[in-house]
């Protein structure tokens, strides 16, 4: 059976150890809420501000508890912040981002419902604007006629977030708790909550932590040292009936009690207001993917937002990045996942303005940096973050960055924009002939040895080749796509690289270990450096996922090759399926699951080859695999490794994938495909497909789908607004059981059983 979203959430279990961020876009701090409830403030950008706070560092933690004196310590050696599963999360069906989670309680559902809010609610203009978390604590269902208490409350401890977070499951979000005892020391306004003042918790200097809204039917009251030495407690309750909720205040740094007041009065109602408005905004050049999939719709939509909030606006000098994670990633960045999160999110949906805002800081950083190897000079050319924000440069940074702006070209049809980036990409493409021309001891015409991942070793890395390559075809397509006249050049610089290359990497296959599989064939292990590598490395999870299965997506090889399916073969059959072990260590040898990576979820190229060999099959299961196991199946949250570091960025390249699947510009030289590897379950004769104003290489189209007449018959609509046209534009046909008869446009059309294919007409408008 094909697979489908509900068949792909069996394959995995939610994800563990998982936390959400909540903020607002580009602004320098954002709240974590984990997988429980708690609410992290962690300034990991700190160390790298010219002048850091004091330190404003805090953990929320929520329990129910209906009375303070109920509230119980955790038993010696419990870690507040321990999975057990019990907490469902969710996202309100708004604009506005609303995180929610519930806990069961006495028969109960209590809630907690969390966003943030920048009071006037607009874009901005600084970077370290006053940021609010409101948090509405209620009772969002009773199990009638059972009998249930008269109230319902929260204990809500204050703490300095003393966790670690890391790659591994077994070393993330685990508690210290010797350090966490609150830096200052706080206090409260009043001795209990006052309805008409409501209840602050106040820094020594009489900023504001938290507070209880005035006007509510509630009791609160804070405490020193409770439930341990170590801890404060807030602790909230009100009548436990069905509705009844009570709002609490939480700044992301302590503020002024101005400040404060100044949003209390706005109230939770107000701000809400203003974040729909802010959140409701979309770039004219957005994309509308829709499909009857809801799960496939609400993970595009939040991770479109949450990957903004995962990125800053530096108030010193005006600068965004687009960060890689929220806490722990939010120390800085790495250039080439950050590259993936644009370049196989936003632009597939259209959103070029995001894509230009985080764009704007590589020209002036162009040239600044020196490459990450021995042989390298400082050049004009070469890309890389500014070393302020940079954790680890990799050589491969060059190669994405060119990429990124080249694609950025093709797809926006921006000329103005083209124009002022086409020195930039010139520059970029000279110091590849710069690099390729340089003398060292190792392969000649490729790169020299240099850091390629954040071992940091100088190495001549496949992955390096790969992504360095995209670029530089990347950009030789945009050049003759405006009749360059130095596109001939770099197109045969391109053509000289990939024969150096190839030739290198045969020759280095042919030295390589034989192995045989299940099915008796004798075959060599595909290499991933052509020298230097050591025997951990072969073990190591970067064998697959920096490793040779990335040719493909860098196209310096085919999937046909017979070393790409024999390097596919060996994650999907070989030994390592023999010693398959998920979500355990990185030191294991890494596998193929369901078609992703057994660690590195985002690195699964491997569906890039099932995507130019029209591998359905593996295709959709490897694209569904990536959408139930790489993210929360509850807030969509994204992982870096499943238990590990999540929140990060969404370079998991899914919505390239769901794009392919129906509008593909790629996998044909001037042809457009449409359809080519779309799910059944994207056909309904219930709910159209919707994909509105997707950009292509030639020019958006818009393309809807649906079937009619039981299955029997299936209605396309296509639309074009081309800039130029492809060559061709193919519709394939879903191989739908009893299909029948294909519409476009409301015309029949004559398609072939056995291609399951037609050639249509532009229906340009």
């Amino acid at each position: 059976m094909e697979p489908n979203i509900n068949i792909a959430r069996q394959w995995w279990t939610e994800m563990p150890n998982k936390w959400t961020v909540v903020g607002w876009k580009d602004h320098i701090l954002r709240f974590n809420v984990v997988h429980n409830g708690t609410i992290i403030t962690s300034a990991s950008w700190m160390d790298r501000m010219r002048k850091p706070p004091e330190d404003p560092n805090c953990m929320f933690s929520f329990r129910p508890s209906a009375s303070p004196e109920g509230f119980m310590p955790l038993p010696e050696g419990v870690s507040p912040l321990i999975d057990d599963g019990s907490v469902v999360q969710g996202w309100n069906s708004t604009d506005t981002p609303v995180l929610w989670s519930e806990w069961q309680v006495d028969g109960q559902l209590l809630r907690q419902e969390v966003f943030a809010h920048v009071p006037g609610g607009q874009p901005l203009k600084r970077g370290d604007e006053p940021l609010f978390a409101w948090v509405r604590l209620s009772v969002s269902y009773s199990a009638e006629p059972m009998p249930v208490p008269a109230r319902a409350g929260f204990g809500i401890t204050i703490n300095h977030p003393s966790l670690n977070v890391d790659m591994k499951k077994a070393w993330t979000l685990r508690w210290v708790p010797a350090g966490s005892k609150y830096r200052r020391d706080l206090s409260s306004d009043g001795e209990a909550y006052d309805e008409a003042k409501g209840l602050r918790v106040l820094e020594p200097d009489g900023r504001v932590r938290i507070g209880v809204a005035p006007g509510q039917d509630c009791q609160a009251v804070f405490k020193k040292g409770v439930p341990s030495a170590n801890d404060s407690l807030l602790h909230v309750s009100w009548a436990a009936k069905t509705g009844r909720y009570v709002d609490i205040l939480v700044p992301m740094m302590p503020v002024d009690k101005a400040t404060f007041d100044r949003e209390m009065a706005l109230g939770r109602d107000g701000a809400f207001r203003e974040c729909e408005a802010y959140w409701k905004k979309v770039s004219p050049t957005a994309a509308t993917f829709d499909v009857p999939e809801d799960y496939v719709n609400q993970l595009v939509h939040r991770n479109l937002q949450s990957s903004e909030v995962t990125s800053e606006r530096d108030p010193e000098t005006g600068d965004y990045t687009m960060l890689t994670g929220g806490m722990g990633y939010g120390v800085g960045t790495w250039a080439t996942p950050t590259a993936i999160t644009m370049g196989a999110m936003y632009h597939p949906l259209g959103h070029f303005d995001v894509v230009e805002k985080y764009l704007q800081g590589y020209k002036s950083t162009q040239g600044t940096v020196k490459p990450p190897g021995d042989y390298f000079e400082l050049h004009p050319g070469y890309f890389s973050l500014p070393a302020r924000v940079a954790v680890v440069h990799w050589l491969c940074d060059h190669g994405s960055t060119l990429w990124l702006i080249s694609q950025h070209c093709l797809l926006s049809g921006n000329k103005a924009y083209a124009d002022e980036w086409t020195p930039v990409i010139l520059k970029g493409l000279d110091w590849i002939k710069y690099a390729r021309a340089i003398k060292h001891p190792g392969v000649p015409g490729i790169m020299p040895p240099a850091g390629w991942s954040d071992d940091e070793s100088r190495v001549q890395a496949i992955w390096s080749d790969a992504w360095i390559y995209k670029g530089l075809v990347t950009a030789v397509r945009f050049l003759k796509s405006v009749n360059h006249p130095r596109a001939a050049e770099f197109e045969q610089e391109a053509r000289e690289y990939r024969e150096a290359f190839l030739k290198a990497y045969r020759a280095k296959y042919a030295e390589m270990p034989a192995w045989s599989g299940p099915d008796g064939k004798e075959r060599r292990l595909a290499p991933s450096f052509f020298s230097g590598m050591q025997d951990w490395q072969w073990r190591h999870v970067f064998y697959l996922d920096g490793g040779p299965m990335s040719l493909v997506w860098g196209e310096l090889m085919s999937a046909t090759d017979p070393i790409m399916r024999d390097a596919v073969y060996w994650f999907r059959e070989g030994p390592p399926q023999r010693m398959a072990r998920l979500e355990l260590d990185y030191t294991h040898m890494p596998f193929l699951y369901h078609e992703a990576s057994s660690w590195e979820i985002c690195y699964s190229w491997n569906i890039f080859h099932s995507w130019e060999l029209a591998d359905r099959e593996r295709f959709l299961e490897g694209m569904y695999a990536l959408l139930t196991g790489g993210y929360s199946q509850q807030t969509f949250s994204v992982c870096e490794e499943r238990g590990g570091m999540l929140a990060a960025t969404n370079w998991i390249p899914a919505v390239l994938h769901l794009r392919n699947a129906v509008v593909d510009d790629q996998i044909r030289e001037n042809e457009l495909h449409l359809l080519r590897l779309c799910p059944l379950a994207w056909l309904s004769t219930k709910r159209q497909a919707r994909f509105v104003n997707m950009p292509t290489y030639y020019g958006p189209v818009t393309l809807k789908a649906s079937l009619k007449d039981g299955g029997k018959t299936l209605q396309v609509f296509f639309t074009s607004k081309f800039r130029r046209s492809p060559g061709r534009i193919v519709l394939h046909v879903p191989p739908v059981p009893g299909l029948q008869t294909v519409l476009v446009n409301g015309k029949p059309v004559k398609w072939s059983a056995k291609t399951r294919s037609v050639v249509i007409e532009s229906g340009s408008r």
